[in-house]
């Protein structure tokens, strides 16, 4: 009886656990076009709507000066209080796992920014493999002067 209520309990805050952070993840390699549905409580009248996202963990050694962030810009309005927002991953976006961390809604000319999790709840999170890559070698010298 006592293992039968420990998996029910297990399986009871696993649900709710699940239920707290939505979440979403997709794999994607630069030059892949993303979509996103974002959805309004009314009907606002945009005139633009972007969403982007942030790298979430070190950058590997061989791609300094690859972007850690993006955005996607392109707009759509889709039905009353739905937009689609797409684009296309960067070729310098950096390999790693990234979160959407803002939707930001135009209506000219002001703007308003929404923050991941403060404004909206959805953990949205993408995987991207970025094959290139270059090690920089560390500089010998410096000199006002030709070298001797």
């Amino acid at each position: 009886m006592f293992r039968y209520a420990l998996f029910v309990l297990v399986v009871m805050v696993g649900t709710i656990v699940a239920q707290e952070a939505p979440m979403m993840s997709q794999h994607f390699k630069p030059g892949d076009p993303l979509h996103y549905y974002v959805r309004f409580d009314g009907n606002p009248e945009l005139t633009g709507l972007t969403v982007s996202f942030q790298l979430q963990e070190e950058m590997k050694k061989d791609q300094a000066g690859f972007s850690s962030g993006f955005t996607l810009s392109g707009m759509k309005s889709v039905s009353p209080g739905l937009f689609e927002v797409n684009g296309t991953i960067p070729n310098n976006a950096a390999t790693g796992k990234y979160q959407l961390i803002q939707v930001t809604a135009v209506h000219s000319p002001a703007g308003r920014s929404y923050n991941y999790p403060k404004d909206f709840s959805e953990k949205v999170t993408i995987e991207i493999v970025n094959d290139a890559g270059y090690n920089f070698p560390p500089i010998k010298s410096i000199s006002p002067n030709p070298p001797k």
